[in-house]
């Protein structure tokens, strides 16, 4: 007997076929530079992972921890985009010295720490390794700097690759008879997709939704619910926050324009349907699932002791996670200014759940000048700007936020090669749309504009 949900794939699947039609119909020429933005935007979202030990990511029980072994630490294909770094950097716009500003005032604090928290001759070499992994997601400002005016071609690249991926991931997922997210994809296995790639796919979806349902309603109404079934399988406490405030907030901001958006609210209200109806099938067979295979008591430490009105489980390791990194942090002076020679034995623990406590940990208080030198030079532009902000420009603002405020205080977002990448690749766009504030040269008609309060 087909999936109760099988007739409705079929459709979404006939619908972004549509999407696709519809951009071809709308161009009047091959365009190779919006071909190479729509492939960049399919890279940076795309989980697709490999090892180093020269094979692609493919397990049949998920990786939860590498143990620190960098040969079978599985790195996400956005990896690829680095291979037009170096032009990125020669011939990069505006932005490029605040970007490089950026880059080597983390390369100096953190290279200061190391000196001082040790001495030179005995720096750690997981220390070293360590300040690697902190700098490789920055190339995702280079990249995203060169954004500005191209945002409606990243939004069509993202909701090309969810319209496809999302409902293949959730009927792999079906097809095991569970009702949670699975790593499985057939051929090959999506790394980390309970703790990062669900909330990766919401600010994909979000941007997406904001520059796009207009000329795609049908199939933003149909992701719409897609992502419904896709956030509540995730068992992702800050993805559901995340999907269901943005999308009450989206409705609230749209519901005034005539005429009034009845296919908009048709899609919200099969996301948050979709959603209630997943949940009653975890309500109904979380007992049976296999703990290996699906990250252990997450549906019961998370959902079960917020129905008993308990702490998460999760959030409570979190906090002790937090004190124990704090009581080391503050223990002397250089350990606060200059952070410890070496880091915490993974026996003891393997992640503060923290970036902003992992960089104060490794290389101290000033290894997070440069980021909230930059967090600064970001909300200034925002305020310089307010008077006359595109309702796309606030949202990405939303996004990026959400990702280094939100996200990045309950894990270490930003030193991730996936998260990571997508993360810096959304805060440089924004810096280029907020810098050279016009209407984007994608498809469609140009951007909503809102005035804010001077």
């Amino acid at each position: 007997m087909p999936h109760p949900y099988a007739v409705s794939l079929q459709f979404h699947l006939m619908l972004s076929s549509e999407a696709f039609k519809d951009n071809i119909r709308t161009r009047n020429s091959f365009d190779f530079g919006a071909v190479k933005i729509v492939a960049i935007a399919l890279l940076i979202v795309c989980p697709l992972f490999f090892q180093l030990a020269g094979k692609g990511y493919h397990s049949d029980i998920p990786m939860w921890d590498s143990g620190g072994h960098l040969m079978q630490l599985p790195l996400p294909v956005s990896l690829l985009t680095l291979i037009g770094l170096p032009w990125v950097v020669i011939n990069g716009n505006g932005l490029r010295k605040t970007i490089w500003f950026y880059v080597l005032g983390m390369l100096a604090m953190m290279g200061i720490s190391l000196f001082f928290a040790a001495s030179p001759v005995h720096i750690e070499a997981r220390n070293v390794l360590l300040m690697a992994q902190v700098m490789l997601p920055v190339s995702g400002l280079f990249l995203g700097s060169l954004m500005g005016g191209r945002e409606r071609l990243v939004a069509k690249g993202f909701m090309y690759f969810l319209l496809v991926f999302v409902p293949c991931q959730l009927l792999s997922g079906w097809s095991k008879g569970v009702p949670v997210l699975t790593h499985d994809m057939f051929f090959f296995s999506v790394y980390q997709h309970f703790q990062y790639v669900p909330l990766i796919f919401v600010c994909a979806y979000f941007f997406s939704l904001v520059c796009l349902w207009k000329e795609h309603a049908w199939s933003m109404m149909a992701l719409t619910a897609f992502m419904g079934m896709y956030v509540t399988e995730s068992l992702s406490l800050l993805t559901l926050i995340a999907y269901g405030g943005a999308l009450i907030l989206f409705c609230g901001t749209q519901i005034r324009n005539k005429p009034f958006p009845a296919t908009l609210l048709l899609g919200c209200a099969l996301g948050l349907c979709s959603a209630l109806a997943t949940h009653q099938m975890q309500v109904d067979s979380h007992l049976t699932i296999d703990p290996r295979m699906y990250g252990g008591d997450q549906y019961s430490g998370k959902f079960g002791k917020l129905a008993n009105g308990e702490m998460p489980s999760n959030l409570a390791e979190r906090l002790a996670d937090w004190k124990h990194y704090g009581t080391a942090i503050i223990e002397s002076p250089v350990t606060l200014f200059f952070g410890h020679p070496a880091q915490m034995p993974r026996e003891v623990r393997t992640s503060p759940h923290n970036w902003y406590i992992d960089m104060a940990f490794n290389f101290g208080l000033m290894a997070l000048l440069p980021i909230c030198g930059l967090m600064g030079y970001t909300g200034f532009l925002l305020w310089k700007n307010r008077a006359n902000m595109s309702m796309t420009t606030l949202w990405l603002a939303g996004v990026v936020v959400y990702l280094v405020a939100v996200d990045s205080n309950f894990k270490v977002t930003l030193r991730e090669p996936y998260p990571g990448i997508f993360a810096y690749f959304m805060w440089g766009m924004l810096l280029a749309v907020v810098k050279h504030e016009k209407p984007s040269e994608g498809i469609g008609p140009v951007r909503e504009t809102i005035r804010l309060p001077v």
